[in-house]
C-alpha cells in the first residue's frame, strides 16, 4: 500500500484500500464544488479479493427454446474458452447454466440501435471485484468471436453483463465462505 492509499471501512463493508486519482481530478473536482464528482475520483481496489483464485465466475445464459443439445454445449464450451483465454478463469472453474424460454417468456427490443433477433443469447456472468476493465472489453469481444464460430452466432444477438459482488457473498460448498477473510483476519 502507497503512502496515499486511504484505509476505509464501515458498518456494512469489510476493509478497503482506495487511492486517489491523480491531482488533476481532483483539482477539477475542487472546482466543481460537486459532492458526486468527488466520489468519482478514488479508484476502488480490494486487495483482499483480487487474487487469482478468486476469479470464480458463475456464469448464466438465457435463450429461446428449441435449441440442440450440441448448440448449447458450444455455448457453454465457448462462453468458458472465452473467459479462459481473457480474465484468466483456472481449468475446472466451471459453473454454468442455460435456461430456455418460450416466445412469451423472452423479450428484447433494439435498444441502442441494435438489431437482435429470436437468436438472443443474454449471457450474465457473477463473479468477485478484481478484473480489469481492459481484461472485460477483451472478454466480452472473445466472446462474440468464439460464439460467431461457434455454434454461428450473430455478434448483435450476443447481450452480455458482468456483475460482481465481493467474497462475503459466495459459498462454493459446505456452508463456507472459501474466499472470504474479515479484516480482523486480513494481512
Amino acid at each position: 500500500m502507497s503512502s496515499s492509499d486511504q484505509i476505509v471501512s464501515s458498518p456494512t463493508h469489510r476493509l478497503r484500500h482506495w487511492r486517489p486519482a491523480p491531482e488533476s481530478f481532483a483539482a477539477a473536482a475542487a472546482g466543481r464544488g460537486d459532492p458526486t464528482f468527488l466520489l468519482g475520483i478514488y479508484a476502488y481496489t480490494d486487495t483482499d479479493t483480487d487474487t487469482e483464485e478468486t476469479r470464480m465466475p458463475v456464469t448464466r445464459i438465457a435463450i429461446r427454446e428449441g435449441k440442440t443439445p450440441d448448440y448449447k454445449q458450444a455455448l457453454l464450451d465457448e462462453i468458458y474458452e472465452a473467459m479462459r483465454e481473457t480474465v484468466q478463469i483456472k481449468e475446472g472453474d466451471r459453473f454454468m447454466a442455460i435456461t430456455e424460454h418460450s416466445a412469451y417468456e423472452f423479450a428484447y427490443g433494439p435498444f441502442l440501435g441494435i438489431d437482435r433477433s429470436d437468436e438472443l443469447v443474454q449471457i450474465q456472468v457473477f463473479w468477485a471485484p478484481g478484473k480489469t476493465v481492459d481484461a472485460k472489453l477483451a472478454m466480452y469481444r472473445r466472446i462474440v468471436e468464439r460464439l460467431g464460430d461457434n455454434p454461428g452466432v450473430r455478434p448483435q444477438d450476443v447481450l452480455i453483463s458482468v456483475i460482481e459482488t465481493a467474497a462475503e457473498n459466495w459459498s462454493f460448498g459446505n456452508g463456507e465462505t472459501q474466499f472470504y477473510r474479515p479484516a480482523a483476519h486480513a494481512q
